[in-house]
């Protein structure tokens, strides 16, 4: 995927564009750095990390500058082609692309060719259902998720079960873990289960990854935390906070391929 983004003048200096609020604005662009290359992006995760909230993200959809493609807020920025041109030797063909063409069918990307389905979109499908597979077997696996050896975890999960229904998936049960071995305290990885519970996620361990990703990038859930100073917003990215907004983007696109 190429690593560097632009933004057409065409676009930014536009009179809906300045007309927006600046969280919307600003919005805007850290949803073009961090899109793929035919301009789609995961804009929940994006929005956790800096700070944004959803009616940023609606104002875009309303200045018709971006389009969200599912309630995962997946988001495609409607004016990606003006802003980017991407070498053919440097394109990657995104993860998305069949929701791209389920929403908005006659987007041209690079990955089209005068309207006829490339051999990169056979392979999509064909992964994506492999996917699906996997993930069904994976539910049937984990479906009864060992006791850990802190009671602190096994108390959270049992909340989780409580709020949702379900058990946390593996890799949330080791996120509480390391939270609270990193500085986190337990009442803010209990509020990262309340908070994902508000909004009735489809994949509820994902929703709660990306909130409590957050909460130990800003020291913990607001007005809850205030005393704990070992995190700060502007420290950079932990190798093992990467793994988590990893894990949040993988276990999304299997959600988008359970529920395609």
């Amino acid at each position: 995927m190429a690593e560097r983004r632009m933004f057409s003048k065409k676009v930014i200096n536009s009179a809906r564009f300045l007309r927006m609020p600046a969280t919307s604005r600003l919005l805007y662009y850290d949803l073009g750095m961090q899109a793929d290359d035919d301009g789609i992006v995961e804009a929940f995760a994006i929005m956790r990390m800096v700070g944004a909230n959803e009616d940023d993200l609606r104002v875009l959809e309303a200045r018709g500058l971006v389009k969200v493609l599912n309630e995962d807020l997946v988001t495609y920025i409607i004016d990606w082609k003006k802003n980017n041109t991407i070498r053919k030797d440097r394109y990657t063909p995104s993860e998305y692309a069949y929701l791209l063409e389920e929403t908005l069918p006659h987007t041209d990307t690079q990955m089209t060719t005068n309207g006829c389905q490339t051999d990169n979109q056979l392979s999509i499908h064909t992964e994506t259902q492999s996917r699906s597979d996997q993930t069904r077997l994976d539910q049937v696996r984990t479906e009864q998720i060992r006791p850990t050896q802190d009671s602190r975890v096994d108390e959270l999960t049992q909340h989780f079960v409580s709020r949702f229904g379900q058990n946390p998936t593996p890799k949330l049960q080791s996120a509480f873990q390391q939270a609270l071995e990193t500085g986190l305290n337990f009442g803010d990885v209990r509020q990262a289960i309340d908070d994902a519970a508000s909004r009735a996620p489809r994949n509820p361990s994902a929703y709660t990854l990306a909130i409590l990703l957050n909460f130990v990038q800003n020291g913990g859930a607001p007005n809850l935390n205030s005393d704990n100073q070992k995190f700060h917003e502007a420290d950079p990215l932990q190798a093992w906070e990467v793994d988590w907004l990893s894990e949040f983007k993988s276990m999304n696109a299997q959600n988008h391929v359970a529920h395609g």
